[in-house]
């Protein structure tokens, strides 16, 4: 695989409407940061209203974002950033929310090099209003793709994550935690990710999303007719 990851930093509120974090971008080429938000709340349907790096919005992902539960929710986000709109040091990433959130709040950045520079090839989601497990389902596009899960549950407890998925973060905060894994699929095709967390069964959500690698350069070759004879493009070599 050519995709890395590089640094994955998170801070925790409880009771706000916004919050910044100061991220250090890290070196390398075809980067790629992931911020996300979970939360729980008492009110249904808040969302975020402004998620920035270096007062540079992060771009949406169709589906990014997966809520449960009616008179207390739990939610999870995902928003993107491209290389081209890394700062060149230290800034900070900035949510706002529609309303106030009354229970905890937890941003977790993560950053990536060696990942093509667009969307996400897949993305996938899970609930449940009473487990300690959610198993979001993906389909990945590509061979070797870099998967990405969050998670948020209704209980300061920790992650366990499934077979081959790294942990990335894991934080509680007043009742709740999130987490965030990732995972290298070597093949593409129908994935199962899953998360764990310890202590009673409550609100959970999980939001998967796949991302395509760099290419690797070189290994096959053009074929050409020029007068003189044919010639081969080979892998970088010409002759």
């Amino acid at each position: 695989m050519s995709w890395a990851h590089l640094a994955t930093t998170q801070v925790g509120w409880t009771g706000v409407s916004s919050g910044s974090l100061s991220v250090t971008p890290q070196a390398g080429s075809d980067r790629l940061a992931i911020a996300s938000l979970g939360w729980e709340d008492n009110n249904t349907g808040d969302t975020i209203t402004a998620l920035t790096w270096n007062s540079v919005a992060l771009s949406t992902i169709t589906s990014g974002s997966i809520e449960v539960g009616a008179t207390f929710t739990n939610r999870t986000e995902q928003r993107y950033m491209l290389n081209a709109n890394f700062p060149a040091s230290a800034q900070n990433v900035a949510w706002t929310s529609s309303a106030l959130i009354n229970g905890g709040v937890i941003l977790i950045v993560s950053q990536y090099s060696g990942v093509e520079q667009q969307a996400n090839e897949a993305v996938g989601s899970a609930s449940s209003t009473s487990a300690q497990t959610v198993s979001p389902n993906i389909t990945t596009i590509t061979n070797n793709a870099m998967v990405y899960m969050t998670g948020c549950q209704g209980n300061s407890g920790t992650w366990t994550w499934g077979t081959g998925q790294t942990e990335r973060s894991d934080s509680a905060q007043d009742t709740m935690t999130a987490g965030a894994s990732d995972e290298n699929i070597a093949t593409a095709g129908a994935q199962t990710q899953s998360g764990t967390v310890t202590g009673a069964a409550n609100r959970i959500v999980g939001l998967v999303t796949a991302w395509k690698e760099v290419a690797a350069a070189g290994g096959g070759f053009i074929r050409v007719s020029l007068t003189g004879g044919t010639h081969e493009y080979r892998g970088g070599m010409y002759g």
